[in-house]
């Protein structure tokens, strides 16, 4: 599975929360998505039906982890919907510990269903396998197929000058071979930097996103 990819999904919504406190529809929240500095999706690949439907499973999918993460945390409630997307101010921290979650809800996507309480649109969001309702291999594949048309289709290759301001961004040396495992460490140290919930702001958190996306394009896919 293309989990980079995914990644800079959740984290492009979190830099989104302001928007997300004054309420919008999915359909404008993909808009912004398909934009720049995200440019997360690719308007002639949604389209096609298919991936209208994937596109709309994995937003709500990345929705409902921050569901769980901001009521966790007592930031809000975010009530997700179809016309409207909305984080609401008015709840309290839940204190819930890990001895909580049953013993058969250990992995991390049983416990996000189990944290989502008796919701069954939050269940069937956090379950990947409904994405195809098959097996996870399948999912693996589609996701990475998915991610392949979105993101690649038309970013394509880098040129020199795009990859080299990328590597300045993310403080990578522009003669080291780049590795995946290499360029996710320095993104993630770089985001951590300039991350608006930690005293940065939205723009520069935007240039690390871009930075990344625009690194992963030139790494082979495998």
């Amino acid at each position: 599975m293309n989990t980079s990819l995914v990644t800079l999904l959740e984290d492009s919504l979190l830099l989104l929360k302001p928007t997300l406190t004054l309420g919008i529809s999915e359909f404008d929240l993909i808009a912004l998505l398909k934009r720049p500095p995200y440019s997360l999706f690719d308007e002639d690949a949604l389209r096609d039906p298919l991936m209208l439907f994937q596109t709309h499973f994995l937003v709500f999918n990345a929705l409902y982890k921050l569901q769980i993460k901001w009521r966790e945390s007592g930031e809000g409630q975010l009530d997700i919907h179809t016309t409207k997307i909305l984080l609401r101010g008015d709840i309290q921290p839940q204190n819930i510990q890990p001895q909580n979650i049953p013993p058969q809800n250990k992995d991390a996507t049983q416990a996000q269903t189990h944290l989502a309480g008796l919701d069954p649109l939050a269940s069937y969001y956090l379950n990947l396998d409904n994405l195809k309702g098959t097996s996870e291999a399948d999912v693996a594949a589609l996701l990475d197929d998915f991610w392949r048309q979105m993101a690649g289709q038309k970013l394509g290759v880098p040129n020199t000058k795009d990859r080299d301001k990328a590597c300045d961004v993310l403080k990578l040396d522009k003669q080291d071979i780049l590795t995946l495992n290499s360029l996710k460490a320095h993104y993630r140290k770089a985001l951590l930097k300039v991350h608006p919930d930690r005293g940065g702001n939205v723009e520069e958190a935007q240039q690390v996103i871009q930075a990344y996306r625009v690194l992963l394009s030139s790494l082979k896919r495998v």
